[in-house]
């Protein structure tokens, strides 16, 4: 709320404002909202897409806008300054800066802001009345802009306590902690630093988390099951903040991906007696056509002889087509099925495909290459010479038949020892028979 007027957010997302007609707040944009707040003369929102809207007089000809890929999750107006968190950590602030009001404090390796708050009523002195306070990820809160009222000394916090949320005021600025109680610091002689003693929030901090986590890289197509951590028992509310790209299920138990790009939501949960509302948590996917890659589960034969065949078998991606056989060496092999068959000697090569879907790209092909040869024969005699032999004697020899089932041809050599008879071999003279 501003120093006269007043705005809120309908269920629609449209805003409503009300009180003090000056300086145009009275008349806020249209369109669909996420957050909105109130300076002293002007007041700023942010739309569904993350982008910035402002209105209203002072504070406005410089407003940032989000870098590519960035959202801005939330905004604060002040008199002469405003500032906005990034889905990124990050805090722009612009308007004035006569009191250090755009100096944001800087941060640590690997921690970033997660709530800003900034004083919003006009004083005279640059004392007051100029003061940004926010809230870190590792639990620490800052402030920067005019401190000649103590506004920027945050106290120290306890071991194994952080912060929760930080509000600043003109004068002075107030925290909570994880531990329940409440700081405030500034000026202290109007007593706005004086907490009452018995005030302790004794509340729990409840962080959302999803198990198992959101990947980081999801197929058009497919749904994600939320499964919250355990908090409250509050229901963890989830709002899509790229709904042309991700929709979420009215129970808020799942998010569907539905078109190539980056998918945002923020999860929110109430707290209770007992727990702090959580922190909002921001989630990013990246959506994108699906890959595919094939496997083969079968060994080939190495080598394949002719004549003979092999089943072939490999799996596939998610697109649910099957995969698909082919020959690229149709002289050497034929595929039919997933069956092979090797026709002649070489090289054969068989392929493997599969088609795309709508949420699939299609799989590269692979090939497995196989050596075609013929099956080798082998003779065996099966009956036994006689040692020795002797001049005028026969010899019936007989061997096995090779697997292609031709007749095993046997001759006798040199024929000034012995002779080839139809089968049989006759000894004609002295010497060593072969």
């Amino acid at each position: 709320m501003g120093a006269l007027t007043a705005c809120g957010l309908l269920s629609s997302g449209a805003i409503t404002c009300w009180g003090d007609y000056r300086n145009g707040l009275l008349s806020p944009p249209t369109g669909v909202f996420t957050d909105v707040a109130v300076g002293y003369t002007h007041a700023c929102a942010l739309r569904e897409d993350g982008t910035l809207a402002c209105w209203g007089a002072g504070s406005m000809s410089n407003a940032p806008t989000p870098a590519a890929g960035q959202r801005f999750v939330q905004v604060a107006s002040g008199n002469l300054h405003s500032c906005v968190l990034a889905d990124d950590g990050t805090v722009q602030c612009w308007g004035d800066n006569t009191n250090g009001e755009l100096n944001v404090a800087a941060l640590p390796a690997g921690v970033r802001y997660t709530q800003v708050s900034v004083s919003n009523e006009a004083r005279a002195d640059a004392a007051s009345g100029t003061v940004s306070c926010a809230l870190r990820s590792d639990g620490a809160a800052v402030c920067w802009g005019s401190g000649g009222r103590g506004q920027l000394g945050v106290p120290a916090l306890p071991a194994d306590v952080v912060y929760t949320s930080v509000s600043a005021s003109n004068m002075n600025a107030c925290a909570s902690r994880s531990d329940g109680a409440v700081l405030c610091w500034g000026l202290w002689t109007t007593a706005l630093n004086n907490v009452p003693p018995t005030l302790n929030l004794l509340k729990k901090t409840q962080p959302i988390a999803f198990t198992p986590a959101v990947p980081n890289s999801v197929v058009v197509g497919t749904t994600f099951e939320l499964v919250p951590n355990v908090g409250s028992g509050n229901p963890v509310v989830v709002q899509s903040l790229t709904p042309d790209v991700c929709q979420v299920t009215e129970d808020n138990h799942s998010v569907s991906f539905s078109a190539e790009g980056t998918c945002s939501f923020s999860a929110d949960r109430a707290g209770n007696d007992s727990y702090e509302p959580s922190p909002q948590l921001i989630v990013t996917a990246t959506v994108a056509i699906g890959t595919q890659t094939i496997t083969f589960t079968s060994s080939a034969p190495n080598p394949g002889y002719v004549g003979d065949t092999y089943i072939v078998s490999a799996t596939g991606g998610d697109s649910f087509n099957e995969v698909t056989f082919s020959s690229l060496t149709t002289a050497t092999c034929t595929v039919a099925g997933n069956t092979v068959s090797f026709v002649a000697e070489g090289n054969c090569t068989v392929a493997a495909d599969q088609a795309g879907a709508v949420n699939y790209h299609p799989a590269p092909q692979v090939t497995q290459a196989i050596t075609i040869t013929r099956r080798p024969q082998a003779i065996k005699f099966t009956s036994n010479a006689p040692n020795p032999a002797y001049v005028g004697d026969g010899y019936v020899p007989s061997a096995t038949v090779g697997a292609n089932g031709n007749v095993v041809t046997i001759a006798a050599a040199p024929a000034a020892v012995c002779t080839m008879s139809g089968n049989a071999i006759a000894f004609v003279a002295t010497a060593s028979a072969p």
